[in-house]
């Protein structure tokens, strides 16, 4: 059965996850994951793509993605291949690197933009790798940290973030609240849940589309 299409359009927001192929680790060092930053930074910018939040984990890689006239797809297609080829270089390996179709959920942006950055910026926290909240304050390898102003990403538009976490940029930089995993609310947990059922349907563009 061939696969549905992705629900995409200009505008549209996508939280994406790239994962191992065999669930191994992706990035074994901080070359690595350098190497991943600079070909999104390479990347997203010719699609017109807006980058929001991200965290590099060891075998997996969460974006929060607005998409751009050219589209997700023409990113993330690029995206795991050319990296690939990097880290098969580096670390003597061949074949495939990440799972064939990366994974996305279209959000209700307005909605959930605010809960998602929050979301995936705790995953260093709620995992294995002992970053506490207070680290996770200069952590580089999520974008709290950028968006904190503790640290640089040029892809990354931390403007339309810090509107959606206070009325001014002091308020808005405060660090989150708490690790726990609930902590996107239940309205906005839903909505991402109808959304991705909803992918390939098409009967949501009408409501999500950005306004003339």
């Amino acid at each position: 059965m061939p696969r549905a299409p992705r629900l995409d359009f200009p505008g549209a927001l996508h939280h994406v996850i790239e994962r191992d192929i065999e669930r191994r680790q992706i990035f074994r060092d901080d070359a690595d994951r350098c190497a991943f930053l600079e070909r999104l930074i390479t990347l997203l910018p010719v699609s017109g793509a807006a980058l929001y939040a991200w965290a590099l984990m060891p075998n997996h890689a969460h974006l929060l993605v607005r998409s751009g006239a050219g589209g997700l797809s023409n990113v993330m297609q690029r995206l795991p291949g050319a990296y690939a080829t990097t880290f098969n270089h580096r670390h003597h390996r061949a074949g495939h690197l990440f799972q064939n179709r990366f994974k996305s959920t279209l959000v209700d942006g307005e909605a959930c933009l605010r809960e998602l950055v929050r979301d995936i910026h705790l995953n260093p926290v709620r995992s294995r790798l002992a970053v506490s909240l207070d680290a996770l304050e200069r952590y580089p390898w999520t974008g709290h940290a950028v968006r904190l102003n503790q640290r640089r990403c040029a892809v990354q538009d931390t403007a339309v973030v810090l509107r959606h976490f206070g009325r001014t940029a002091g308020e808005a930089r405060l660090p989150p609240v708490c690790a726990r995993r609930d902590n996107a609310g239940p309205s906005c947990r839903r909505r991402r849940r109808a959304l991705q059922r909803s992918a390939g349907a098409w009967q949501h563009v009408g409501r999500l589309a950005p306004r003339a």
